[in-house]
């Protein structure tokens, strides 16, 4: 209790990013020491009831050493109703769901040369890429959204030519969109893929599981890239969502895609 004291004394007790709290590390030794010493010393029916809790523990420990190894288990900013969302499961639709967003520093709004906006309200089937992808089950605006999930895997997609948009300029891709997942555990994500002449140059995953958290409730999604260089000049992006889950489905309304253009090299860094 004085070790434990003392240590979360420290203005970050937590120590930054670990699996555990690795302040106690020093301390295994006498721990174990002190563990085995009790067990040794005491009565049958003490180590009995000991050994219960014991067992518990060490199979919690393998089983959170296996989640923090898949990225279950986030390594930082866990929260109570996020560990106790994840206790003891080891599915592999929970991975990457509460992992902490790469740090990313938006350049200085003077660098910004220009926004080009694409939306996809749903609206209208010819400009889905996936008519039967339209419904009227579920729809966070007007009379439609698009479903994914089941033998939907695809929604509809933006595509695009780089040159055309920014020229030699640099280029950054934001998505925006509203989703509603039945079950916000499920392997969907956008994807921002780069190719020319059916070769691929760059491929972005963003899982909305990470960001969306609830059942049955319509969110905001929002997830951006930087256009990678030296590409082709017939270079395109294509921007879409796939849901994989065959029971679950996911549904995105007000599907947005922005290209921020900035000046030549306001992002590098």
């Amino acid at each position: 209790m004085v070790v434990t004291w003392v240590i979360s004394s420290w203005w970050m007790w937590f120590y930054g990013g670990s699996f555990g709290q690795r302040s106690f590390i020093e301390f295994f030794p006498l721990f174990a020491f002190l563990i085995a010493l009790l067990l040794h010393s005491a009565k049958k029916w003490l180590k009995i009831l000991l050994s219960l809790p014991l067992l518990f523990l060490l199979y919690l420990n393998l089983v959170q050493t296996y989640q923090k190894s898949e990225n279950i288990l986030p390594w930082d900013n866990v929260t109570k109703e996020i560990y106790w969302t994840i206790f003891l499961q080891t599915g592999m639709e929970y991975r990457n769901c509460f992992t902490p967003p790469p740090v990313f520093w938006p350049p200085d709004e003077w660098s910004l040369q220009r926004k080009i906006i694409l939306m996809n309200d749903m609206e209208h089937i010819k400009n889905l890429d996936y008519p039967k992808t339209q419904t009227d089950a579920k729809v966070y605006a007007g009379k439609y959204a698009s479903v994914i999930g089941g033998e939907n895997v695809y929604s509809s997609s933006f595509r695009k030519k780089i040159t055309d948009i920014a020229g030699d300029s640099t280029l950054q891709i934001r998505v925006n969109c509203m989703a509603n997942m039945q079950k916000w555990v499920v392997d969907a994500f956008v994807v921002f893929s780069f190719e020319a002449k059916g070769k691929s140059y760059g491929w972005n995953t963003f899982m909305l599981s990470q960001q969306i958290h609830d059942n049955d409730v319509w969110k905001k999604f929002s997830a951006r890239v930087l256009v990678p260089e030296n590409l082709p000049p017939d270079a395109e992006v294509t921007v879409y969502f796939i849901n994989n889950d065959k029971q679950k489905l996911v549904y995105i309304d007000n599907f947005e895609v922005q290209f921020l253009i900035y000046i030549k090299g306001a992002l590098d860094n």
